[in-house]
């Protein structure tokens, strides 16, 4: 995963937080967006434990217990946020999109572990 260090905007001098960017990827190849690392892990870590606790489900779901697993704190967006690292961890492999009885799911591939890469 590709990091990049970097001083939130507008913040200067010796005493600024430097925060580290992960590049993602986008399963169709598209150019992917870059987040702080401290808003990627525990996105990444509450869509691997829902899909490890609940197995395969509809991508409103898996944002809704996200949601219900990081609470309030979270800055920013947890839906944008999840449909980023959703779609990043589909494209490393983690987890794949699958048609399901008319609907498609998130789920972990059948060769996959829980902890990825």
């Amino acid at each position: 995963m590709k990091e990049v260090d970097r001083p939130p905007s507008g913040e200067q001098g010796p005493n600024r937080h430097v925060r580290k960017d992960i590049q993602c990827l986008h399963p169709q190849g598209k150019k992917g967006v870059r987040i702080d690392r401290a808003k990627y892990d525990p996105i990444r870590e509450a869509v691997l434990a829902v899909l490890e606790a609940e197995g395969p489900c509809r991508f409103m779901r898996l944002a809704e217990r996200v949601e219900e697993r990081l609470g309030d704190n979270f800055p920013g967006s947890v839906s944008w946020y999840t449909i980023t690292v959703k779609l990043d961890l589909e494209a490393r492999g983690v987890v794949e999109r699958v048609r399901q009885g008319g609907a498609d799911l998130v789920a972990f591939p059948a060769d996959c572990s829980a902890t990825g890469p």
